[in-house]
């Protein structure tokens, strides 16, 4: 258990999700026991060989990298006795003029055509544009932008679409000459319509903001390549929203889902789903009043929130953070709750049928479940609820496991 863990920390730091720094600390607390380990434990631990050879092989290969960081420090430093300092001036100091002269040439054609630096992206123009789309039910809309925000509201008998053009550059009578022949693209597909941006010069930035009325059975495909929010409200069909920076917020939905954002929160309200993937990178998750099939979520550094919700099969993973899940179904399939640093509590209502694993290298356990067959030790718990067809797997490695009886609502 400890090695695949180490292997996992090692994963993640190579991958750039958790620092250097935190993945020392987490190390450390992998093979750290607190103090807690009596004499008599230390003595057990020394007679079972296989239990004892994680730390020492960890141990070892620290000092291998200790040697190694020490060696290379005296190599480094015979290296640097032997440079050549007052050539290594003068390169930095021709380098450096030509590159000012570079510059300098650069700003002169600046100025010769108008491209004033003082004024460069100062200027803004803004326009409102509305149009109907000739979507049915049953059908797909592709929404790409570069940047916006996006709200979708469904319930309507066709399609139409307000949006709010805002331009940015360096000179005003160009915003408003690209203003007047602005467009949305819309393109007929056998599937459906797409509805994007034109292409603009780059000296332009554009940001639109869409407001658009569908049918409430549609499947959207949405996607903002940089900042921006998505609001889809009362559509059942397949969902993929993916913003690089904003939040996504679905409400009162069902269908198959998919939502995914590098820096921002994901909130799930009522919504009904046979398979719903969420991922974000940096924020939270929060789900409620859901009732999904499969449900898949992902997080670097942020809490996983899900209240209310009746789910069958659930898998998250967490970086860094907390995962709080209260299920109004009893365990029947599978659960597996994993974070590296953080808290996992579980409410779910009685008659459960799992087996239980639950463990945490440096935490405390609580299992209020009825069950059997208990195998418990300072940082692990296995057991067995009911018939033990499902499967509960509880995992951190820095943080407290709780799994506790759903209070029942009183009328």
């Amino acid at each position: 258990m400890k090695r695949e863990t180490l292997m996992r920390i090692l994963n993640l730091m190579e991958q750039g999700v958790i620092t250097t720094e935190e993945a020392a600390d987490l190390i450390d607390a992998l093979y750290d026991t607190n103090g807690s380990a009596t004499a008599s434990t230390a003595s057990a631990e020394t007679h079972e060989s296989p239990h004892a050879e994680p730390t020492e092989n960890a141990r070892s290969l620290f000092e291998r990298i200790a040697c190694a960081v020490e060696e290379a420090t005296q190599t480094a430093t015979e290296a640097v006795r032997k440079i050549d300092w007052r050539a290594l001036g003068d390169t930095i100091r021709n380098q450096t003029q030509r590159g000012l002269e570079e510059m300098r040439k650069a700003l002169a054609e600046l100025e010769r055509g108008e491209w004033s630096l003082g004024a460069w992206g100062k200027h803004h123009a803004e326009s409102q544009q509305q149009m109907d789309l000739p979507l049915t039910t049953g059908q797909t809309l592709t929404v790409e932008l570069h940047a916006g925000n996006v709200h979708l509201l469904g319930g309507f008998d066709g399609g139409r679409v307000e949006a709010t053009i805002h331009l940015q550059g360096a000179d005003p009578n160009t915003l408003q000459d690209v203003l007047r022949a602005y467009s949305l693209l819309v393109e007929q597909r056998p599937d459906g319509l797409r509805l994007s941006a034109p292409e603009l010069a780059q000296s332009i930035g554009q940001k639109i903001d869409l407001e658009l009325r569908l049918p409430r059975e549609v499947n959207l495909k949405v996607e903002v390549k940089h900042r921006g929010d998505l609001t889809v409200d009362k559509i059942d069909g397949m969902l993929q929203l993916k913003t690089q920076h904003g939040d996504i917020e679905v409400r009162h939905a069902s269908g198959a889902m998919q939502v995914e954002t590098v820096r921002g929160d994901l909130t799930l309200t009522d919504v009904r789903a046979p398979h719903l993937h969420a991922r974000t990178v940096n924020g939270d998750i929060h789900l409620t009043q859901a009732r999904v099939e499969h449900l898949q979520a992902h997080l670097a550094h942020g809490d996983l929130c899900i209240e209310e919700s009746a789910i069958r099969t659930l898998k998250a993973d967490v970086v860094k953070g907390d995962i709080e899940v209260e299920l109004t179904e009893p365990i029947t399939d599978v659960v597996h709750l994993y974070t590296v640093s953080g808290d996992i509590t579980l409410r779910v209502p009685d008659d459960n049928h799992c087996t239980i694993a639950m463990h945490t290298v440096a935490g405390d356990i609580e299992c209020a479940l009825p069950c059997y067959a208990v195998q418990r030790e300072p940082h692990s718990l296995r057991a067995t609820c009911g018939n033990g067809t499902g499967t509960l797997t509880m995992e951190t490695v820095h943080g407290d496991l709780c799994v506790a009886l759903r209070a029942h609502p009183t009328s």
